[in-house]
């Protein structure tokens, strides 16, 4: 979403509570975030290597989320919007925020933050911002300083795979099954929880897995981890 937040509810309260990350420019200088808004994805890199995957929810048409190089300067926990407090189930901006200097703001215009309708997580649905799972932002919220450079692009990217084996399990409540490697391709079923799926290939964002019949279905590598 793009909101104007307000002070989370603690500070709001008067209290003093050191939530912000103080800024290490060494740290920021070795994190990259990139967001396409092609796939709905964000990916984190460290000293140039992919560490993570997220899928995210962006802006409703094209123009919504701005494109290009901006830096991380603000990180609230539980943040507020308009007359609704920070950590309640209703708040749209979920769990955590990180802010983006975009047009010379102070960080709580666009922003990447949780959200309280989960099921949106992979549409164009914000009003610029970039949404994410709350899991997926607390994880993000400890792995990126202040300084952090955000880079928003729309460009295509080609999947790289690589044969796999062995089992894959579900790691949450509801993982989507699609019937190809794109958060917008149709979901051909759902599996719960502690399901266990057989592997036959994978690339950095998805595994491809075997379902009954014959047919091979594919899910997003933020909801599923290889069995060691």
């Amino acid at each position: 979403m793009k909101w104007r937040i307000g002070l989370p509810a603690f500070l709001v309260a008067g209290i003093l509570i050191l939530s912000w990350t103080v800024p290490n420019a060494e740290a920021a200088g070795s994190v990259h975030i990139v967001i396409n808004k092609t796939t709905n994805q964000l990916k984190l890199y460290q000293n140039g290597t992919l560490r993570k995957v997220y899928p995210v929810a962006t802006g409703k048409t094209e123009s919504q989320t701005p494109e290009g190089t901006f830096p991380l300067i603000t990180k609230f926990m539980k943040p507020g919007w308009k007359n609704i407090p920070g950590g309640v189930p209703e708040n749209p901006l979920g769990e955590r925020w990180l802010g983006l200097k975009v047009k010379g703001d102070q960080g709580r215009t666009y922003g990447i933050h949780g959200t309280n309708r989960p099921a949106s997580v992979g549409t164009y649905v914000s009003n610029g911002c970039i949404r994410m799972y709350n899991r997926d932002v607390r994880e993000l919220y400890r792995l990126v300083p202040l300084g952090t450079k955000v880079t928003i692009h729309k460009e295509q990217e080609k999947e790289v795979w690589k044969p796999a084996s062995g089992k894959i399990k579900v790691t949450v409540s509801t993982a989507r099954i699609r019937s190809n490697p794109s958060l917008q391709s149709g979901v051909m079923d759902t599996a719960t929880e502690g399901t266990i799926l057989s592997l036959i290939r994978s690339s950095d964002s998805w595994f491809q897995v075997q379902l009954p019949e014959g047919k091979t279905g594919y899910i997003h590598t933020s909801v599923g981890s290889p069995l060691r």
